[in-house]
């Protein structure tokens, strides 16, 4: 709906950049090669569809990394699927050094698969940790050291956030290897921080209804954001209107989205599909593992 939506725009908004390149990006996304359509052609940015960049990483890890954690489930220890998701995040970063090197920093080493797989293969470390460790004495160190952690997690992605420039943010070591991994294992940290610590004043604050509601539609706003300020962007607005009447719209479209399209297909999927049980696979190797079972958001990282 989205694409068909932006490329109705695009016909009919008249000739330019940003229109030519929605319709020459429309492949791209649809088969979720939008960042290497992005990374190889640093002309073309998408237009209206520029932020589905993420969602192509997204698809394409989506579709390999479950069959590795398989194949290693059903191969060997269960811990070994750990083991081999922390290597894999060095291996990414050795892909991002090496694209740096070759290609100077740009979309390739922003937007290669390879290259930012990283920021995905440690949520899926703390994933695998807490469903092989449920409980027991190496949970209870893990959320031990996880409440230790936060806070200078949280100080850190703070101070990146709102001072880069002191802490040296856009230096080029910084930007190969220290901002993509440091701001993923903060992430992490805290995450499994309030995942292991459901009273925490974190957590409880995250679980107001509001906040709540806001998490389950961000996959459509993710969607719809983008158009809409690119939208926006033509009109004779101040910018304190267009900011304001951008919200509103990307909420209107992202709750009609989610209420009329996202949740019906997931109820056709779950009445069609068993949900899958990774809890199996560990079972089948260790049956006093337990059966935790983890099932990512897809609106809770977006790159």
């Amino acid at each position: 709906m989205l694409v068909a939506v932006c490329d109705l725009w695009a016909l009919a908004s008249g000739p330019g950049i940003r229109q030519r390149q929605t319709l020459g990006g429309t492949l791209g996304v649809l088969f979720y090669a939008g960042n290497w359509i992005r990374a190889l052609d640093h002309h073309q940015t998408l237009g209206a569809f520029a932020h589905t960049w993420s969602l192509s990483v997204e698809e394409q890890f989506y579709i390999v990394w479950p069959l590795i954690v398989l194949v290693l489930m059903r191969l060997g220890h269960p811990r070994g699927a750990v083991v081999a998701t922390l290597a894999g995040v060095l291996l990414s970063i050795g892909a991002r050094a090496l694209a740096t090197y070759v290609s100077g920093y740009g979309p390739r080493v922003r937007e290669g698969t390879d290259s930012i797989a990283d920021q995905l293969l440690v949520g899926c470390a703390l994933a695998l940790f807490l469903h092989h460790w449920p409980s027991g004495p190496a949970h209870d160190r893990f959320a031990t050291a996880l409440r230790w952690a936060v806070w200078p997690a949280s100080i850190l992605l703070a101070a990146i956030v709102l001072w880069p420039e002191q802490i040296g943010l856009y230096s080029p070591q910084f930007i190969l290897i220290g901002l993509p991994s440091l701001v993923s294992l903060c992430s992490v940290v805290l995450i499994g921080f309030l995942v292991t610590s459901p009273g925490s004043l974190g957590a409880r604050m995250l679980g107001v209804a509001p906040l709540a509601w806001l998490g389950r539609i961000s996959y459509s706003l993710y969607l719809w954001h983008v158009p809409v300020f690119v939208v926006l962007g033509g009109a004779h607005l101040r910018p304190l209107g267009r900011i304001t009447l951008g919200i509103a719209l990307s909420l209107a479209l992202a709750a009609a989205s989610y209420y009329l399209v996202e949740l019906p297909v997931l109820r056709l999927r779950k009445r069609a599909v068993p949900a899958p049980r990774l809890g199996v696979a560990l079972r089948e190797r260790e049956p006093d593992a337990g059966a935790v079972h983890v099932v990512p958001d897809r609106g809770a990282l977006r790159g």
